[in-house]
């Protein structure tokens, strides 16, 4: 009939570590005493001591492959990703954001560095260069009035001006000549949409046809 075999429960790290280490104190204290013994026996017979093993190294040996709870967090931090990467990540990410935001940033940086003078050609121009003319119209006392008005212009600017009255009454006429010796100095080197005549030599009318004038030349201008 067969015995039934003793059952042995798993001995936890600490229980299992306690027992080897009494066995070790128990094994080192027969192999001095052994070592004693055959030290006695030499003595008498004079023949050599028999070769021992040494119990010590090897069970050092053994209990030097059981794993330690320091031997095991060394290996659960050598698994981990050191803090010293993650922080060279972080900043090499960075880097490449500064380095493509610093990028978009060129084209319009090198826009902001150009001359006045390089700039001027990408900016649409409101009205064509050339000279255009027009007649203005406007009522005088004596009925309606008519002048005759002509502008050069350059990128907006008024560079030439020339104007001619028809008025036949007496007192119309004189008011459209007062009107011509003195509107070119309020006229050349001014914009064309910075321009408003209001009396120009005690003329008050006639620069209200003047400026009828100019309305018509900006359309034609900026049609051009």
């Amino acid at each position: 009939m067969t015995q039934p075999q003793p059952f042995f429960a798993p001995l936890s790290y600490k229980a299992n570590r306690e027992i080897n280490l009494k066995m070790k104190e128990s094994l080192t204290g027969a192999v001095i005493l052994s070592t004693l013994l055959a030290g006695c026996a030499g003595d008498s017979t004079d023949s050599p001591p028999p070769t021992t093993v040494d119990q010590t190294t090897s069970i050092d040996t053994t209990l030097s492959d059981v794993p330690t709870s320091e031997a095991m967090e060394s290996s659960e931090a050598a698994v981990l990703p050191p803090a010293s990467s993650a922080a060279m990540m972080q900043t090499s990410k960075a880097a490449r954001t500064r380095s493509s935001a610093a990028a978009m940033m060129q084209p319009s940086s090198a826009a902001a560095m150009r001359p006045e003078a390089d700039l001027a050609p990408l900016q649409q121009q409101k009205y064509a260069d050339g000279t255009f003319s027009a007649a203005g119209i406007y009522r005088s006392p004596a009925g309606g009035e008519e002048i005759h008005v002509s502008l050069t212009l350059k990128s907006g600017i008024i560079a030439t001006a020339t104007y001619e009255g028809t008025a036949t009454q007496p007192k119309s006429k004189s008011m459209q000549e007062a009107f011509g010796e003195g509107y070119k100095q309020l006229v050349i080197g001014k914009s064309i949409d910075a321009l408003s005549l209001d009396v120009v030599n005690g003329s008050s009318l006639t620069p209200m046809g003047f400026m009828d004038a100019v309305k018509k030349i900006q359309a034609e201008a900026s049609a051009s």
